[in-house]
């Protein structure tokens, strides 16, 4: 329903809006205080740095969680934690010299502490300081955190704030000198009362933090079932959502890392902007350096930029020119399997709302046949992933023997409350292929977890209970672990510096079983 994908473009748009509204704040507070003479100095210079460093270092929080600019600026990746820690400084400052009312200095002083502690957790995370003791309380609690403020955005933004940093919460100065119009005394109070808001919401979600964090142990104990050669694969999702040639910095990086981990099995999404002549010659080559004799190479055709304006306008238009994009992917690539649309009630929904079974079972079996006409052993699959009515529909069509698809799979990833909702989805995952009794094969498509918010080990133990689960179904022949590196989410084997995180470790150890 469009209705749900507006109200979310909304709250969007309200977000980045109240961000702004606190950087203008921020200047505006700093260029008042530092004129005032009466100002001690060391509260003046803390609030000259920090209106200074306060926009370039939001850039460098925001950069440095991606490969595409950590590589760049990860090494002053510090900047955005000392700038947090210098607003709490100022804050802390002038409620001690009774600068500023308690009303509104205590929630401010708050803020800026808790916004200050999640990104020194961050970052102590990112370059591999906090141990990955499994059980290590201590880690506990500072992840519990971690996922508390990435709740308290998810109310707001929804599961786009899972792993994905840009949506971040701006510290606040003290407002330290009395406000001389109407306007501004408005605007004071309604940054209070939405700083007391942030406050409250992130302190009461640090509970559901805590209990997110620590549900990753159930997996701890999961075992591997070894698979007969040939009949299980391990795959990995390289390169970001292609909407041009592969970034060669990405292409370096992936394709070693594949190759390091032996696998068997690679996926690539590729959007309509790809698929350009002066583009897809180059993805072609990317594929070409990664495809060996046994190998599956998975495609999967991604949303464009501007795909929700496209369907709105026409959406017979819009399904033609996708059905047209994967003939050419069928042509040019020569993929083993085309997946031709991303999660229709996961990603799908997001871009284009949720559309009724009846369309994507229409635009599934086109797909299927303009796919076929074009070299019929490539296999045409579909990815389940949200697991809900519609969702189930859909897949009982998938998997029925009138249906042209080849291969069925699941998108599997934990969610705010960690572990609990990915046990759920495998559970269902499992009842669906009982109840469809087909003989289709199975592929994990996509899996993994959320390093930065749930910390490292909840990754590791995320994708181990994947795996087993997935080893022990005779139908699922394989799972692609997403992603090499961080991208447009930060849920990499590899972090933007280009350390190996835990669960490539994990793979590293694990795989050999599957493959000697």
């Amino acid at each position: 329903m469009r209705s749900l994908t507006d109200l979310g473009s909304i709250l969007k748009l309200v977000f980045v809006f109240g961000n702004l509204v606190i950087l203008i704040w921020n200047v505006s507070a700093a260029s008042r205080i530092v004129k005032d003479r009466r100002a001690p100095r060391i509260f003046l210079l803390l609030t000259a740095i920090g209106a200074l460093l306060i926009l370039p270092a939001l850039i460098i929080g925001v950069s440095a969680s991606s490969v595409e600019y950590g590589t760049v600026v990860y090494h002053v990746a510090w900047a955005w934690p000392l700038t947090a820690a210098i607003f709490f400084a100022q804050a802390a400052y002038s409620l001690i010299k009774r600068m500023v009312t308690p009303l509104f200095g205590v929630p401010i002083l708050i803020y800026n502490f808790l916004i200050c502690l999640v990104a020194t957790i961050h970052l102590a995370n990112g370059s591999g300081w906090i141990a990955e003791t499994n059980g290590n309380t201590l880690n506990s609690w500072f992840f519990a955190l971690s996922s508390a403020h990435a709740n308290a955005i998810g109310h707001i933004i929804g599961v786009e704030s899972l792993g994905n940093s840009m949506w971040l919460l701006i510290p606040l100065f003290a407002p330290a000198l009395p406000s001389r119009s109407r306007v501004k005394a408005v605007i004071r109070t309604g940054l209070g009362l939405a700083v007391i808001s942030a406050v409250v919401v992130i302190i009461l979600e640090i509970p559901n933090g805590y209990a997110a964090v620590t549900s990753y142990n159930r997996y701890d104990s999961a075992y591997f079932q070894e698979r007969p050669l040939n009949d299980f694969k391990f795959g990995l999702q390289i390169l970001p959502a292609l909407k041009r040639s592969p970034p060669s910095y990405a292409v370096k990086r992936d394709v070693k890392l594949y190759d390091s981990l032996n696998f068997r099995a690679v996926s690539i999404v590729v959007t309509p902007e790809a698929l350009a002549p002066k583009y897809i010659d180059s993805i072609g080559r990317v594929i070409d350096m990664v495809r060996g004799e046994n190998t599956t190479v998975i495609l999967t055709l991604g949303y464009s930029n501007d795909a929700a304006k496209q369907f709105a306008a026409s959406r017979d238009g819009y399904t033609e020119r996708r059905l047209k994009d994967l003939d050419r992917i069928a042509r040019a690539l020569k993929p083993t399997v085309i997946i031709p649309a991303t999660d229709p009630y996961g990603k799908g929904a997001l871009v284009l709302g949720t559309l009724s079974p009846e369309y994507w079972i229409d635009y599934f079996t086109r797909s299927a046949e303009v796919i076929s006409k074009v070299n019929p052993n490539i296999y045409v699959a579909m990815s389940s992933s949200s697991f809900g009515p519609k969702d189930s529909v859909l897949y009982s069509w998938a998997s029925g023997k009138d249906s042209p698809l080849r291969i069925l799979g699941f998108t599997f990833f934990p969610s705010f409350d960690g572990a609990v909702s990915l046990d759920t989805k495998l559970r269902v995952a499992n009842r669906w292929m009982r109840q469809a009794g087909t003989g289709k094969p199975h592929w994990v498509w996509s899996t993994g977890g959320y390093p930065v918010l749930h910390g490292e080990q909840s990754q590791t133990l995320a994708v181990k209970g994947v795996i087993s689960w997935a080893a022990a179904q005779p139908r699922i022949r394989g799972v692609v672990i997403s992603e090499a590196g961080d991208y447009t989410i930060q849920t990499g084997i590899q972090s933007p510096s280009g350390r190996m995180r835990s669960v490539g470790e994990m793979l590293l150890a694990v795989f050999p079983k599957y493959d000697e």
